[in-house]
């Protein structure tokens, strides 16, 4: 009777364990790689998002930089700025600020803001915004604006 006993038994499988506990353990990698794939994308977004936020900043900067310089000095004809200090965690950044030379009433300003990031990637964000000036006599101006 004992020899039946035996027989109706399945027999013992261990590799079967092992087997479902891999592919766990695979579907669990599999997930956390997604994850942290994920994690790094979004960083990476919100790195170049604040960025952006502080090139627009920088051309605001540059913008009111300009119309003071306009304002003070009759004869300004722009010129490139690099903010000391400031902006250094982003890398080199540049304002750019043009005067058209022509003799016209309004005189148009074109203001550039870029920053570079100093990583190997080196993402660069530009800003750029283009107004008429009307001098200090008529002491109005009025804006249009561009952006890249």
């Amino acid at each position: 009777m004992n020899c039946n006993l035996r027989r109706l038994r399945p027999p013992s499988r261990p590799g079967v364990l092992a087997v479902c506990t891999l592919a766990c353990l695979t579907v669990a990698a599999a997930i956390m790689a997604t994850t942290v794939h994920a994690t790094l994308r979004a960083r990476r977004h919100a790195k170049l998002e604040h960025q952006m936020i502080q090139t627009e900043w920088l051309l605001d900067a540059g913008i009111h930089r300009a119309m003071n310089n306009m304002m003070n000095q009759p004869n300004y004809q722009g010129e490139t700025w690099i903010p000391a200090g400031a902006l250094d965690t982003f890398g080199a950044a540049t304002v750019q600020i043009i005067v058209s030379t022509e003799t016209s009433k309004p005189v148009t300003v074109k203001v550039k803001a870029t920053i570079v990031e100093p990583s190997a990637r080196a993402r660069t964000t530009r800003r750029s915004h283009e107004f008429e000036f009307q001098p200090k006599s008529t002491a109005s101006s009025t804006a249009t604006s561009t952006e890249e």
